[in-house]
């Protein structure tokens, strides 16, 4: 039986740029983002909607999941203030290479082999790409290696013992997509990017704390 304990992974890949000349800028609160060398949110800032691809080792059957996860983020920034969606999905079922890259696509990928042995319990990583504060890539991998996990459809259709046993995978990548805006974990208990998800544990709905949080950077 596969079991679970980290709900995630946030890895931070800085690109630096080499100048003359660096103006010192005053630390902005964090807000719960993550926080760049000079202690400044690190976000898309304006460049929203990010535009997401979902590569084709996704099972399909998880695909309605991914989009159940975007409509509610796309409301809940909606209802805050936020202009336009949040998240758009550009391309559905994308081939090639089962590994991220740094290419300035923004992935979704279902790792069934390659996870590292040691990293058995994140149930999915989320790796940002940014410069001086401002992101410009983020891939989102998720561990089928070492956990099973379970949709809407499943809830309807398996007798409870069975799902339960398993990670809710819409409130994993509700999760995984905070990672991607640049929040970082946080331990608040209404929050979506608390960093465990027990098996069975449906955390699909946004708290007061994480909608606050994408409004301190967002608008």
């Amino acid at each position: 039986m596969k079991t679970r304990l980290l709900i995630s992974g946030l890895v931070i890949t800085i690109l630096l740029l080499t100048q003359a000349c660096t103006r010192s800028l005053d630390p902005e609160v964090p807000c719960n983002f993550v926080q760049s060398s000079q202690m400044q949110r690190v976000s898309w800032k304006q460049s929203l909607p990010v535009k997401l691809m979902v590569h084709a080792s996704v099972p399909q059957a998880y695909w309605p999941s991914i989009e159940e996860a975007i409509k509610h983020w796309n409301l809940q920034m909606n209802i805050k203030g936020v202009k336009g969606p949040t998240f758009v999905v550009e391309l559905w079922g994308v081939g090639g290479a089962v590994a991220p890259d740094q290419d300035f696509n923004n992935m979704i990928y279902w790792m069934s082999d390659d996870w590292e042995p040691s990293l058995a319990n994140q149930q999915a990583r989320t790796t940002i790409y940014w410069t001086g504060s401002r992101v410009y890539e983020a891939d989102i991998r998720i561990n089928d290696r070492n956990h099973d996990f379970y949709t809407q459809e499943d809830v309807e259709a398996l007798e409870e013992d069975e799902y339960k046993m398993k990670v809710d995978f819409q409130s994993l990548i509700v999760h995984e997509l905070g990672h991607v805006l640049g929040l970082a974990h946080n331990a608040d208990s209404g929050s979506v990017m608390q960093t465990e998800l027990a098996s069975g544990v449906e955390r699909r709905v946004l708290g007061k704390v994480d909608t606050d949080s994408v409004s301190c950077e967002y608008l």
